[in-house]
Order: structure tokens, then C-alpha cells, then sequence
């Protein structure tokens, strides 16, 4: 599985497990959902991860903060998520 979208739902830790386990995953796309930063921090682990789309969440400074430790991460997209100047500050250490 290379690519993923997920849309209206709630998304808790141990669905970051199982979206960890997808070690071929490029490409993860979460839309107006409930997300647990935790889920975000076993994106960690994801060698390929290089495209995430979190549009219409509810993103705060822990979930900046996990996106930041993704180190394969090029391009994120956070329309309509409030992400103010705090949260994009984690996010500059991304290259």
C-alpha cells in the first residue's frame, strides 16, 4: 500500500499502530477526522512517508511537534486545520 485517504471518522493511538505497519506508505491523506497526535508520532517509523494531507483537522502544537520527527516528509498540506505561526514554527526543522 503506497497510498491512503481517510475521511470523517475519528482516528485514536492504536490506529497509528496499524498505519505504522504500512512500511510501503508514500502518500497518507486524513480529512475532517479526529486525530490522536499519537497517531502521528507512529509516523515516525514510515521510511517512504514523503506526501501527508490533513485538511479540515484539528491541528495543535503536539501534532506539529510529531509531523516535525517525520524526516522523509516533503510536502504537507494543513488547509483549514487554525495552524497558526506556534505550530508552523516545529514544522521548519522539515527540509
Amino acid at each position: 500500500l503506497q497510498a491512503l485517504s481517510l475521511t470523517n471518522a475519528s482516528y485514536g493511538a492504536e490506529s497509528g499502530k496499524k498505519l505504522a505497519a504500512c512500511k510501503n506508505l508514500r502518500f497518507l491523506h486524513i480529512r475532517s477526522s479526529q486525530i490522536d497526535p499519537k497517531i502521528v508520532a507512529e509516523l515516525s517509523g514510515l521510511p517512504n512517508l514523503s506526501v501527508i494531507f490533513l485538511e479540515g483537522n484539528q491541528i495543535n502544537d503536539e501534532h506539529s511537534k510529531a509531523l516535525a520527527s517525520i524526516p522523509t516528509l516533503k510536502k504537507i498540506h494543513l488547509a483549514d486545520t487554525r495552524v497558526i505561526g506556534t505550530e508552523l514554527k516545529a514544522l521548519a526543522v522539515l527540509k
